[in-house]
């Protein structure tokens, strides 16, 4: 608390010496509450990224928007995003299990993390909400949720165009046409396509690996249908046929004091962190598609009605070599995903002077097959085996819920708010295991499991806003957040328990100096129960134990500080800066890193990526030209603390401090028009693990690596 304060007085008391300039901070509106309201007025840790800042910085991913926004760290392995927010996000790697911060698009969730990497084109902007959401959106979130606005139909004609060229062979296509249809239909058609050669390199067949070939395209179709109800009418495309998203390999379990071998055959490993030495190349072919129905109408002055469904299928095939190495054996996985998700969401919405909120109908339905193969299927590969491993599963989600929440202002300076939210999920699985793993001496083995469990839920938030000027506002809330119970697809473990959490925070949003300076603060704690976690265990006789368990109680706390501020008419900077401190209660279990199954007390440690210090910081300068043109120079570094992958906080599994510098310069025509931005990303070419797992069929540490120093010229123009 008071590192807060005093970092607030000093910014004040460093600034005021600027009092007499005349530049102001622009007005940024979002729908985070589910109704249109400036930041400023939004009374929860919501971080706003625009859709210029999207193209300037060449944002193209949720792993992008960590060194925008505090306490967030994401990263990937086997294909899937791993959001943390505040040390609270997806701590498995198998199939089937929730993420624990949610991604919307235009209000309707991307259920699975395998389809949460797409999507990030033709956006209005991004919102970034930090703590449990539960009494304003449909899907349960315990850690927080992306929020993607897509732009949409406009009456007048528009159109634009950027063409991207960088090294590694980047070429990137992207541009979209709106406009009216007819008198009462307008119409939005956006496309993209991205494509680089790869990072790095497998040593054994000379391929290149992490390279991209993505193509995406969303079609927005508006009805207006009378003069208080319109309809949207949304398809969207995203499919990946790369060799990317491959774990590199890291080290073997066996020079990790675990006792086990490695994994058998001749061969080695590649030298370079970026490439990989495999008999196989890897392969991302996934392909997801979505279509979103919403529907608004205006009842009367004070109550307003909106219906948002959605059908999302999703396909995904990712293949490698889980040894990681050019050893034949029967360590190629072949993981098949496949979902189809349908959700439904009801708001009953009212606003009047004093009483703001919704009531909600939530329905969701998901039907997920996984199919992961790990060993090889063909002769021509040497193996023994045509199967090492074969886990199957096929799990079915039904969830409902009913939610509101109100703020009612007591008065012109103190407004109330009350929230509620009662969830009911069920989940059926019906999972094969089959192992085979004779070439280390074990004996084959199946086993099927059939469960079905359900769960109830009410989830309660109360917080009170207080303006103590026109442009302060201090909130204090209390909420509660759900996610289901799960279960993993393919394994023996059993459904978990529900994740809880109780999330207390103390916020402040001012806009002071004339509107040039903004500071925004929050300080939180939490306390969490049944966290969901899993590893896996490789065995003495070769075969190996998956573990996804309830771990004890964790707690986290911390302050977060966002600040923008306009200078000079022509300098603004912004920045962020945040402190974060997680650990775990007693919590006994054993590492798959250890010699043998010794028993170890957790009480502690760090929960999983969160680093203890983040900052980041960026400085954005314009020179307006005798000619009307102007010219934008920005310069951006962020900072993350060390981190962790497991919960057993050891380097071997984590990621060293690091810091990111990128820089891009502008020119933009006098009309507006056209521009030409030179960009460079990663500057100092750092190499920072975004994520790592051990891989005990492989016998080896795998990690996943944020993309190098890049860059690149981006040329765009408006029609």
């Amino acid at each position: 608390m008071n590192r807060v304060i005093k970092a607030g007085v000093a910014i004040y008391l460093g600034l005021t010496a600027f009092s007499g300039l005349t530049a102001e901070l622009e007005e940024i509106i979002v729908t985070a509450q589910k109704r249109a309201q400036s930041l400023q007025e939004v009374s929860t840790a919501v971080t706003a990224v625009t859709g210029e800042q999207l193209s300037d910085w060449q944002i193209s991913n949720v792993e992008d928007l960590q060194a925008l926004a505090p306490s967030v760290s994401v990263g990937n392995d086997f294909a899937q995003a791993k959001i943390f927010v505040r040390g609270i996000g997806l701590n498995s790697s198998f199939a089937g299990v929730d993420p624990s911060v949610a991604v919307h698009v235009d209000g309707a969730v991307v259920s699975q993390s395998y389809a949460q990497l797409g999507s990030f084109f033709d956006l209005q902007r991004v919102e970034i909400l930090r703590g449990p959401q539960g009494t304003l959106y449909g899907r349960n979130a315990t850690g927080g949720s992306f929020n993607l606005i897509t732009n949409k139909p406009t009456e007048e004609f528009e159109s634009y165009v950027r063409l991207t060229f960088g090294d590694y062979d980047k070429v990137l296509i992207e541009g979209a046409v709106s406009g009216a249809l007819g008198d009462s239909v307008l119409g939005r058609l956006a496309l993209r396509s991205d494509n680089r050669g790869g990072y790095g390199k497998n040593t054994v067949t000379g391929s290149e690996i992490d390279d991209a070939e993505k193509t995406s395209a969303r079609v927005h179709l508006q009805f207006d249908l009378s003069s208080n109800v319109d309809a949207l009418l949304t398809a969207e495309y995203h499919q990946e046929d790369d060799a990317g998203l491959a774990l590199k390999f890291v080290d073997t379990a066996s020079n990790v004091d675990s006792g086990i071998a490695g994994a058998p055959g001749v061969g080695g490993f590649a030298a370079a962190k970026r490439d990989i030495a495999s008999e196989i190349d890897p392969k991302n072919d996934r392909t997801t598609w979505a279509i979103t129905a919403t529907l608004n109408w205006v009842l009367n002055d004070n109550w307003s009605l909106k219906s948002i469904t959605n059908y999302r299928d999703m396909d995904v095939l990712l293949r490698q070599d889980l040894d990681i190495s050019s050893k034949i054996n029967d360590d190629v996985q072949n993981n098949s995903v496949v979902s189809e998700q349908f959700s439904e969401e009801l708001q009953l919405n009212y606003d009047s002077d004093r009483l703001h909120g919704l009531v909600a109908l939530f329905y969701f339905q998901e039907e997920l097959v996984n199919r992961n193969n790990i060993g090889f299927a063909s002769k021509n590969h040497g193996a023994g085996n045509t199967r090492a491993v074969l886990l199957t599963g096929d799990i079915d989600i039904e969830s409902y819920a009913v939610f509101s929440n109100f703020t009612y202002d007591i008065s012109d300076n103190l407004a109330l708010k009350i929230g509620g939210r009662y969830s009911h999920e069920s989940r059926e699985a019906d999972n094969l295991f089959h192992l085979n793993f004779s070439h280390f001496g074990g004996n084959p083995s199946t086993t099927t499991y059939q469960t079905k469990r359900s769960f109830s839920d009410f989830s309660p938030t109360v917080g009170l806003d207080w303006r103590s000027s026109d442009k302060v506002l201090w909130y204090i809330t209390y909420s509660e957040g759900f996610k289901s119970g799960t279960i993993q697809a393919g394994q023996r473990t059993p459904v978990l328990n529900p994740e809880e959490i109780e999330n207390v925070e103390l916020g402040m949003k001012g806009d002071f100096l004339d509107n040039r300076l903004r500071l925004n603060l929050s300080i939180f704690n939490y306390e969490f129960s049944d966290l969901q976690l899993d590893r896996t265990r490789p065995n003495p006789d070769g075969s190996f134990t998956s573990i996804f368990e309830n771990a004890a109680e964790a707690e986290g706390q911390g302050f977060e500080i966002e600040m923008s501020w306009q200078a000079t008419t022509a300098l603004r900077i912004d920045g962020h800066l945040s402190s974060l401190d997680t650990e775990f209660g007693q919590y006994l279990t054993d590492n798959p890193l250890d010699a043998g199954t010794n028993i170890r007390n957790l009480q502690g440690n760090a929960l999983r990526q969160a680093p203890e210090l983040t900052w980041g910081l960026s400085a954005n300068y314009t020179i307006q030209m005798t000619s009307g043109a102007i010219v934008g120079v920005g310069v951006d570094a962020s900072y993350k603390d060390e981190q962790y992958f497991t919960e057993f906080n050891q380097d071997i599994t984590g990621a060293d401090d690091y810091s990111l510098v990128n820089a891009h310069i502008k020119y933009t025509s006098a009309s507006g028009k056209s521009f030409v931005n030179f960009w460079a990303k990663n500057i100092t070419d750092e190499e920072v693990y975004s994520g790592k797992f051990v891989i005990s069929t492989g016998r080896t540490i795998g990690g996943s690596l944020l993309a190098p120093a890049t860059w690149g010229v981006t040329l765009g123009h408006h029609f």
